[in-house]
């Protein structure tokens, strides 16, 4: 098990809300949807990805004109940068109680690439 401090509950029970996502009729991709691509040091549980130390990232193709996503942080000490379409358009820093957050919006409705990375 890894220290509590070092942890990043991100994703817990990650529901990712993508505006015409064709790939579910309701638009959620869980944590372990193989639509999301993870990078760096990640543990599984049964209802979460923990993005575990800084530089560590995931990833997800999308079409629609905007996606949210549901998170928790162990360590509010961490920030996240959006990454959409290889342009930082934000930097998040996530509550400790779980809820849901705007990751973009306003989109065309094309197309998208989306990364959300740890920073410290």
């Amino acid at each position: 098990m890894l220290p509590m401090k070092k942890n990043a509950f991100i994703f817990f029970g990650i529901i990712l809300l993508i505006s015409s996502c064709k790939q579910q009729q309701d638009g959620k991709v869980i944590f372990s949807n193989n639509q999301l691509t993870y990078e760096g040091r990640v543990a599984f549980t049964n209802n979460a990805a923990i993005l575990s130390w800084p530089g560590t990232s995931v990833f997800i193709n999308f079409s629609g004109k905007e996606i949210k996503g549901e998170f928790s942080e162990s360590d509010t000490g961490n920030y996240y940068n959006v990454i959409l379409d290889g342009t930082i358009i934000s930097k998040l820093h996530f509550d400790m109680e779980r809820k849901m957050y705007t990751l973009a919006s306003g989109l065309e409705n094309t197309k998208h690439s989306l990364q959300l990375f740890k920073r410290t």
